[in-house]
């Protein structure tokens, strides 16, 4: 039997949007891997004269400072969420604004990065930068749910970690160009290209349109951005069309018949944070609602957690050091080995970046799905950080490095983008502002832990180190398999035209 449904034509107005929305991640990325390539050319052993000097003194315990200065902020920013609410709205849209702060930090991280002196200040330019990616991190994924089509939101929500993995590819690559040359002030201008493109997104700004939830005409937004058109189909294929969020099924709205679930700012919330997380720590029998909460906020910690404490910052922050050590006792002078452990880290970024594609098809629940996609992802990452352990203990660098691209490869199928991308489907929409804060605290928290512990953890291990890592993504597998659920309906009204 065939019958006639709509299928969404997007506009070109949606894709501005989208870009101006991702320029925020973009910049968290950025962030993220920035001073991994350039560590050897802004540190020096001896005091640096002034603030133009081509290094900064610090020990490598005070570059793992600043570079936690990173995490703390993006924590901090990430709680930030659910106070700003209250005063946001003043400014327009709630998500909008908090968009055009998360920017404004950028923009005073970067250049205070730019003309630092001193370790602590590097260090507050990094937590300034943190501030404002911690605040798009949990604006974002929300709010490309609630401006897609929900035929499209997992494909569309995929950008979210493509822009994140961007933002890393092109830190990595100008760290490996002259900016990153040792003797050289010109890795300052790497912070500041940051700032610029923060700049960028605070003066597109004033064309790009409020989030449709926090809109009085949502409708009315929504069709500036996409349009239906009639599709012939039978009635299997509309049945699965639109698909229920994971573990809790949203009701139409009782007014407009909308069951459209990515609204970061919508009805009053009933749930605060702190609330929120008495809720997921709490055990015994609860009514419906609450346990399906429950539930969807404890896979929410779960899953942003794991997501950190797989290990990929681990790599990402530290990769240039771990390979350099491995290519030690290969033969080679020093600066060698250093040009080669940066060339390897970029193309480890690249990889990063083509394997961030392929999930983007294969997330929808018709062929591979999210739980398949986490399975082979935490999978692939525990095997390959057992293998990266062996190589390590072995001096074995061809090995180490492969093990490396396809941990990383093994991160980007899932464990990369899946979490960010359920956030807002797993509980109803009238918690997903105090949930998405919680879940990227727990994000940010875990990345902190991480980014103190590792470098001790690596110097008193050695190689060993990644056997933790394997363990935990073992872990993260067998949670996934026992626990994680996606429940597709076969009929629910769609969002009126």
């Amino acid at each position: 039997m065939t019958n006639t449904h709509r299928r969404p034509s997007l506009t070109g107005f949606f894709a501005f949007v989208v870009l101006w929305v991702i320029l925020a991640t973009f910049n968290f990325g950025f962030g993220t891997s920035e001073l991994n390539p350039l560590q050897g050319a802004l540190t020096c052993p001896s005091p640096a004269p002034s603030s133009t000097s081509t290094c900064i003194e610090m020990t490598n315990a005070q570059f793992g400072y600043v570079t936690a200065g990173f995490t703390v902020g993006g924590f901090v920013g990430s709680l930030c969420l659910s106070p700003l609410k209250a005063v946001l709205p003043i400014l327009g849209s709630s998500s909008k604004a908090a968009l055009i702060l998360s920017g404004l930090w950028n923009v005073a991280g970067g250049l205070v990065q730019a003309y630092a002196g001193s370790w602590p200040i590097l260090a507050l330019g990094r937590l300034l930068m943190g501030i404002g990616s911690g605040i798009a991190l949990t604006i974002v994924p929300g709010f490309l749910n609630d401006i897609s089509p929900p035929a499209l939101q997992g494909s569309i929500g995929v950008l979210n970690q493509l822009s994140i993995v961007i933002g890393i590819l092109v830190a990595q690559a100008l760290g490996v160009s002259s900016l990153g040359d040792k003797g050289s002030n010109r890795w300052r201008i790497v912070p500041v290209i940051s700032a610029a493109i923060a700049l960028a997104q605070l003066l597109l700004s004033p064309f790009a349109i409020e989030c449709p939830s926090d809109s009085k005409e949502p409708d009315s937004i929504r069709k500036k951005l996409w349009k239906t058109e009639p599709q012939e189909s039978n009635g299997h294929d509309q049945a699965r069309e639109v698909e229920e969020p994971l573990l809790t099924p949203e009701e139409p709205d009782a007014d407009t018949g909308s069951n459209h679930s990515g609204s970061l700012h919508s009805p009053p919330e009933k749930h605060s944070v702190f609330s929120l997380l008495r809720l997921a720590l709490t055990f015994g029998t609860l009514n419906g609602e609450e346990d399906e909460i429950r539930k969807g906020t404890r896979m929410i910690i779960f899953t942003q957690m794991a997501q950190q404490l797989s290990g990929i910052n681990a790599v990402l922050y530290y990769s240039t050091g771990i390979l350099s050590d491995v290519l030690k006792n290969g033969g080679g002078s020093k600066e060698d080995d250093d040009k080669t452990a940066k060339l390897i880290g970029l193309g480890i970024t690249v990889v990063n970046f083509l394997m961030t594609f392929p999930p983007i098809p294969l997330i929808d629940e018709r062929r591979v799905g999210r739980k398949r996609l986490l399975q082979i992802s935490s999978g692939t990452m525990a095997i390959s950080a057992l293998a990266l352990s062996l190589s390590m203990l072995n001096s074995a660098s061809v090995p180490a490095a492969v093990s490396i691209v396809t941990f990383t490869a093994g991160f980007s199928a899932g464990l990369g983008a899946i979490p960010f991308l359920i956030l807002p489907e797993l509980v109803p929409r009238s918690v997903i502002p105090s949930a998405s804060s919680l879940g990227i605290a727990c994000n940010w928290l875990a990345n902190i832990t991480l980014s103190l512990i590792f470098l001790p953890l690596k110097d008193a291990l050695g190689g060993y180190v990644f056997f933790i890592f394997a363990a935990i993504d073992a872990i993260i597998f067998i949670t996934i398999t026992g626990y994680y659920r996606y429940k597709p309906i076969s009929n629910i009204r769609s969002r009126p035209e």
